[in-house]
Protein backbone atom coordinates (compact mmCIF):
# COMPACT_ATOMS: atom_id res chain seq x y z
CA UNK A 1 0.00 0.00 0.00
CA UNK A 2 2.74 2.47 0.88
CA UNK A 3 4.44 1.83 -2.42
CA UNK A 4 1.18 2.34 -3.84
CA UNK A 5 1.07 5.76 -2.28
CA UNK A 6 4.40 6.43 -3.29
CA UNK A 7 4.01 5.83 -7.06
CA UNK A 8 1.16 7.97 -7.15
CA UNK A 9 2.22 10.90 -5.38
CA UNK A 10 5.50 10.52 -7.96
CA UNK A 11 3.23 10.63 -10.58
CA UNK A 12 1.03 13.48 -9.27
CA UNK A 13 3.95 15.23 -9.47
CA UNK A 14 4.50 15.59 -13.59
CA UNK A 15 2.44 18.21 -15.83
CA UNK A 16 -1.27 17.77 -16.36
CA UNK A 17 -0.30 16.93 -20.08
CA UNK A 18 1.88 13.82 -19.05
CA UNK A 19 -0.16 12.11 -16.39
CA UNK A 20 -0.83 8.71 -17.23
CA UNK A 21 -4.43 8.71 -16.80
CA UNK A 22 -5.22 4.47 -17.21
CA UNK A 23 -1.96 3.85 -14.38
CA UNK A 24 -3.27 6.69 -11.85
CA UNK A 25 -7.04 5.34 -11.92
CA UNK A 26 -5.62 1.51 -11.08
CA UNK A 27 -3.58 3.08 -8.38
CA UNK A 28 -6.31 4.87 -6.57
CA UNK A 29 -8.58 1.54 -6.76
CA UNK A 30 -5.25 -0.27 -5.72
CA UNK A 31 -4.60 1.72 -2.76
CA UNK A 32 -8.30 1.31 -1.33
CA UNK A 33 -8.04 -2.59 -2.26
CA UNK A 34 -4.95 -3.84 -1.68
CA UNK A 35 -4.81 -6.74 -4.17
CA UNK A 36 -5.20 -4.84 -7.20
CA UNK A 37 -2.12 -4.91 -10.10
CA UNK A 38 -1.77 -1.95 -12.10
CA UNK A 39 -0.29 -4.50 -15.14
CA UNK A 40 -3.63 -6.65 -14.64
CA UNK A 41 -5.98 -3.38 -15.42
CA UNK A 42 -3.48 -2.96 -18.68
CA UNK A 43 -3.57 -6.21 -19.69
CA UNK A 44 -7.70 -6.18 -19.61
CA UNK A 45 -7.72 -3.27 -21.51
CA UNK A 46 -5.13 -4.81 -24.05
CA UNK A 47 -6.92 -7.91 -24.16
CA UNK A 48 -10.12 -6.15 -25.38
CA UNK A 49 -8.43 -3.66 -27.28
CA UNK A 50 -7.06 -6.73 -29.40
CA UNK A 51 -10.73 -8.07 -29.53
CA UNK A 52 -12.14 -4.80 -31.15
CA UNK A 53 -9.08 -5.03 -33.66
CA UNK A 54 -9.66 -8.03 -34.37
CA UNK A 55 -13.34 -7.90 -35.69
CA UNK A 56 -13.31 -3.99 -36.95
CA UNK A 57 -11.21 -2.40 -39.46
CA UNK A 58 -8.87 0.06 -38.90
CA UNK A 59 -8.77 2.93 -38.81
CA UNK A 60 -11.88 2.53 -36.13
CA UNK A 61 -14.16 4.96 -35.54
CA UNK A 62 -16.05 6.40 -32.48
CA UNK A 63 -19.11 4.93 -33.36
CA UNK A 64 -18.01 1.61 -33.86
CA UNK A 65 -15.89 1.67 -30.77
CA UNK A 66 -19.10 2.94 -28.69
CA UNK A 67 -21.38 -0.14 -30.15
CA UNK A 68 -18.26 -2.68 -29.52
CA UNK A 69 -18.07 -1.10 -25.55
CA UNK A 70 -21.74 -1.14 -24.65
CA UNK A 71 -23.01 -3.76 -27.02
CA UNK A 72 -20.46 -6.40 -27.86
CA UNK A 73 -18.37 -6.19 -24.50
CA UNK A 74 -21.28 -5.40 -22.56
CA UNK A 75 -20.46 -2.44 -20.79
CA UNK A 76 -23.28 -0.29 -19.20
CA UNK A 77 -24.18 1.89 -16.73
CA UNK A 78 -25.20 0.06 -12.89
CA UNK A 79 -29.11 0.96 -12.74
CA UNK A 80 -29.47 -1.61 -10.04
CA UNK A 81 -27.13 -0.13 -7.60
CA UNK A 82 -25.55 3.25 -8.40
CA UNK A 83 -23.90 3.70 -5.44
CA UNK A 84 -21.47 0.76 -4.69
CA UNK A 85 -18.08 1.72 -4.30
CA UNK A 86 -16.85 -0.81 -6.77
CA UNK A 87 -18.68 1.04 -9.39
CA UNK A 88 -15.65 3.92 -8.93
CA UNK A 89 -12.60 1.00 -9.02
CA UNK A 90 -12.16 0.14 -12.58
CA UNK A 91 -10.64 -3.42 -11.72
CA UNK A 92 -14.12 -4.21 -10.47
CA UNK A 93 -15.52 -2.23 -13.56
CA UNK A 94 -13.42 -4.26 -15.90
CA UNK A 95 -14.93 -7.64 -13.78
CA UNK A 96 -18.30 -6.48 -14.02
CA UNK A 97 -18.63 -4.83 -17.00
CA UNK A 98 -21.19 -2.09 -14.79
CA UNK A 99 -20.31 1.33 -13.38
CA UNK A 100 -21.52 4.85 -13.29
CA UNK A 101 -20.71 7.42 -16.10
CA UNK A 102 -16.99 8.45 -14.86
CA UNK A 103 -16.11 4.77 -14.34
CA UNK A 104 -17.43 3.86 -18.30
CA UNK A 105 -16.17 7.02 -19.34
CA UNK A 106 -12.28 5.73 -18.28
CA UNK A 107 -12.99 2.62 -20.38
CA UNK A 108 -13.97 4.74 -23.37
CA UNK A 109 -10.41 6.77 -22.88
CA UNK A 110 -8.32 3.40 -22.32
CA UNK A 111 -9.78 1.96 -25.21
CA UNK A 112 -9.37 4.85 -27.53
CA UNK A 113 -6.08 5.42 -27.25
CA UNK A 114 -4.80 2.13 -27.98
CA UNK A 115 -7.24 1.90 -31.47
CA UNK A 116 -5.75 5.70 -32.33
CA UNK A 117 -8.94 7.64 -31.72
CA UNK A 118 -8.51 10.86 -29.80
CA UNK A 119 -11.03 11.06 -26.64
CA UNK A 120 -11.02 13.16 -23.80
CA UNK A 121 -13.27 12.81 -20.47
CA UNK A 122 -15.90 15.89 -20.17
CA UNK A 123 -16.50 16.76 -16.27
CA UNK A 124 -20.03 17.77 -17.16
CA UNK A 125 -22.08 18.98 -14.41
CA UNK A 126 -23.68 15.59 -12.45
CA UNK A 127 -22.86 13.50 -15.53
CA UNK A 128 -19.63 13.05 -17.01
CA UNK A 129 -19.21 12.56 -21.06
CA UNK A 130 -16.58 11.62 -23.45
CA UNK A 131 -16.23 13.77 -26.33
CA UNK A 132 -14.04 12.44 -29.53
CA UNK A 133 -12.51 13.62 -32.60
CA UNK A 134 -14.42 13.69 -35.48
CA UNK A 135 -18.24 13.85 -33.35
CA UNK A 136 -19.00 17.13 -34.33
CA UNK A 137 -21.25 18.63 -31.61
CA UNK A 138 -22.06 15.09 -30.11
CA UNK A 139 -20.74 13.44 -27.44
CA UNK A 140 -21.15 9.80 -26.22
CA UNK A 141 -22.95 9.42 -22.55
CA UNK A 142 -20.87 6.54 -21.60
CA UNK A 143 -23.99 5.14 -19.05
CA UNK A 144 -25.64 4.53 -21.37
CA UNK A 145 -24.06 4.16 -24.77
CA UNK A 146 -25.96 6.91 -26.25
CA UNK A 147 -25.42 10.24 -28.28
CA UNK A 148 -25.88 13.39 -26.89
CA UNK A 149 -26.25 16.48 -29.42
CA UNK A 150 -25.50 19.78 -27.84
CA UNK A 151 -29.50 20.12 -27.24
CA UNK A 152 -29.90 16.82 -25.46
CA UNK A 153 -26.26 17.95 -23.24
CA UNK A 154 -28.55 21.39 -22.73
CA UNK A 155 -31.58 19.04 -21.44
CA UNK A 156 -29.35 17.28 -19.37
CA UNK A 157 -27.66 20.50 -17.51
CA UNK A 158 -31.38 21.54 -16.75
CA UNK A 159 -32.36 18.31 -15.22
CA UNK A 160 -29.27 17.85 -13.41
CA UNK A 161 -28.68 21.52 -12.05
CA UNK A 162 -32.28 23.30 -12.23
CA UNK A 163 -34.33 25.43 -14.52
CA UNK A 164 -32.74 28.75 -13.68
CA UNK A 165 -29.29 27.54 -14.23
CA UNK A 166 -27.74 29.13 -16.99
CA UNK A 167 -25.69 27.21 -19.53
CA UNK A 168 -22.00 27.57 -20.84
CA UNK A 169 -20.20 25.59 -23.35
CA UNK A 170 -17.50 25.41 -21.36
CA UNK A 171 -19.53 23.07 -19.79
CA UNK A 172 -18.11 20.75 -21.99
CA UNK A 173 -14.83 21.07 -22.27
CA UNK A 174 -12.38 18.51 -22.28
CA UNK A 175 -11.42 17.99 -18.74
CA UNK A 176 -8.00 17.55 -17.48
CA UNK A 177 -6.43 14.02 -16.62
CA UNK A 178 -5.20 15.25 -13.20
CA UNK A 179 -8.81 17.04 -12.94
CA UNK A 180 -10.65 13.83 -14.07
CA UNK A 181 -8.65 11.78 -11.80
CA UNK A 182 -10.27 14.83 -8.80
CA UNK A 183 -13.33 13.73 -9.73
CA UNK A 184 -13.39 10.25 -9.92
CA UNK A 185 -11.76 10.40 -6.10
CA UNK A 186 -14.59 12.61 -5.78
CA UNK A 187 -17.21 10.12 -6.33
CA UNK A 188 -15.49 7.39 -4.17
CA UNK A 189 -15.46 9.88 -0.99
CA UNK A 190 -19.09 11.07 -1.65
CA UNK A 191 -20.21 7.67 -1.47
CA UNK A 192 -18.04 6.56 0.92
CA UNK A 193 -19.02 9.66 3.49
CA UNK A 194 -22.96 8.48 2.83
CA UNK A 195 -21.62 5.06 4.48
CA UNK A 196 -19.62 7.25 7.42
CA UNK A 197 -16.41 4.75 6.77
CA UNK A 198 -14.61 7.55 7.69
CA UNK A 199 -11.50 6.10 7.31
CA UNK A 200 -11.93 5.53 3.39
CA UNK A 201 -13.03 9.04 2.81
CA UNK A 202 -9.96 10.24 4.62
CA UNK A 203 -7.71 8.13 2.29
CA UNK A 204 -9.90 9.60 -0.34
CA UNK A 205 -9.01 13.27 0.72
CA UNK A 206 -5.36 12.32 1.23
CA UNK A 207 -5.44 11.35 -1.91
CA UNK A 208 -6.90 14.14 -3.56
CA UNK A 209 -4.49 16.43 -1.85
CA UNK A 210 -1.83 14.25 -3.65
CA UNK A 211 -3.41 15.03 -6.39
CA UNK A 212 -3.59 19.18 -5.47
CA UNK A 213 -1.67 19.93 -2.53
CA UNK A 214 -2.51 23.52 -3.15
CA UNK A 215 -5.81 23.07 -2.21
CA UNK A 216 -6.70 23.39 1.43
CA UNK A 217 -10.19 22.49 1.59
CA UNK A 218 -8.62 19.04 1.65
CA UNK A 219 -6.98 19.55 4.90
CA UNK A 220 -10.59 21.18 6.50
CA UNK A 221 -12.70 17.80 5.53
CA UNK A 222 -9.96 15.59 6.94
CA UNK A 223 -10.30 17.93 9.88
CA UNK A 224 -14.03 17.44 9.94
CA UNK A 225 -13.80 13.68 9.60
CA UNK A 226 -11.58 13.41 12.65
CA UNK A 227 -13.78 15.11 14.43
CA UNK A 228 -17.15 12.87 13.49
CA UNK A 229 -14.17 10.43 14.05
CA UNK A 230 -13.44 11.46 17.60
CA UNK A 231 -9.72 12.20 16.97
CA UNK A 232 -10.56 16.01 18.28
CA UNK A 233 -6.46 16.52 18.45
CA UNK A 234 -6.37 15.75 15.07
CA UNK A 235 -8.73 17.57 13.96
CA UNK A 236 -7.82 21.08 15.95
CA UNK A 237 -4.06 20.13 14.02
CA UNK A 238 -6.40 20.63 10.58
CA UNK A 239 -8.10 23.27 11.36
CA UNK A 240 -5.16 25.67 12.57
CA UNK A 241 -3.16 24.53 9.03
CA UNK A 242 -6.54 25.69 6.91
CA UNK A 243 -6.54 28.65 9.42
CA UNK A 244 -2.80 29.78 9.08
CA UNK A 245 -2.60 28.57 5.05
CA UNK A 246 -5.85 29.64 3.75
CA UNK A 247 -6.50 32.15 1.16
CA UNK A 248 -9.82 31.85 1.13
CA UNK A 249 -11.86 33.97 3.36
CA UNK A 250 -14.49 31.25 3.51
CA UNK A 251 -12.46 28.53 4.37
CA UNK A 252 -10.81 30.23 7.41
CA UNK A 253 -14.16 31.03 9.12
CA UNK A 254 -15.58 27.36 8.59
CA UNK A 255 -12.37 26.04 10.49
CA UNK A 256 -12.49 28.88 13.11
CA UNK A 257 -15.92 28.37 14.09
CA UNK A 258 -15.48 24.38 13.73
CA UNK A 259 -12.54 24.92 16.43
CA UNK A 260 -14.10 27.51 18.03
CA UNK A 261 -17.59 24.96 18.67
CA UNK A 262 -15.22 21.93 19.34
CA UNK A 263 -13.45 24.15 21.96
CA UNK A 264 -17.36 24.77 23.41
CA UNK A 265 -18.35 21.28 23.16
CA UNK A 266 -14.88 20.11 24.92
CA UNK A 267 -15.29 22.65 28.22
CA UNK A 268 -18.95 21.27 28.71
CA UNK A 269 -17.39 17.57 29.08
CA UNK A 270 -16.96 16.70 33.04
Amino acid sequence: MALVAEELAELARLPDSALPLERMAALISAEHQGKVRAEDISDAFNQLAEEFLGTHPNPADPATLTRFIHEVAGFRGNTDDYYDPANSYIDRVLSSKRGIPISLALVHLCLAERIGLEAWGINFPGHVLVGYQGLDQAYVDPFSGRYLSLSDCKTLFKQNLGPRQAFSDHYLRAASPRAFLLRLVENLKQVHWRLRDWSVVERCLIQQSTLTPEVRDWLLQRGIVREMRGDLAAASQFYQEVIETATEATLKETAIKRLTAMGASKSTLH
